[in-house]
């Protein structure tokens, strides 16, 4: 089971969703948009190589990816231990069910 990655963010507010799973999400995310300024920031302020600069582009958009998968995680635990806020958000579409593989 997948969840949409659209609906995470909205989801992620509701009532019933632990503050557990944002909290860890919030600071990956933060660190992700801080990754690739402070980079370019360091370049020009210190003797230091432009291929930080390209480490902190990846940097960033790995963390970003990473806190959007942490919340999808979150959501999911939530939705198993609350039946209520998984009838919420199986109605709104935020599970994606594939094919079953034997």
């Amino acid at each position: 089971m997948q969840i949409d990655k659209t609906i995470v963010y909205m989801a992620i507010d509701l009532p019933g969703m632990p503050k557990t799973a944002c909290i860890p999400c919030t600071l990956v995310l933060l660190l992700g948009y801080i990754a690739l300024p402070a980079s370019v920031a360091w370049y020009f302020i210190s003797d230091i190589s432009a291929l930080w600069m390209v480490g902190g582009l990846a940097a960033s958009y790995s963390l970003i990816r990473l806190s959007r998968e942490l919340r999808c995680i979150g959501i999911r635990e939530a939705a198993f231990r609350n039946e209520e806020l998984y009838v919420f958000l199986l109605e709104r579409g935020a599970f994606l069910f594939g094919p079953d593989r034997a």
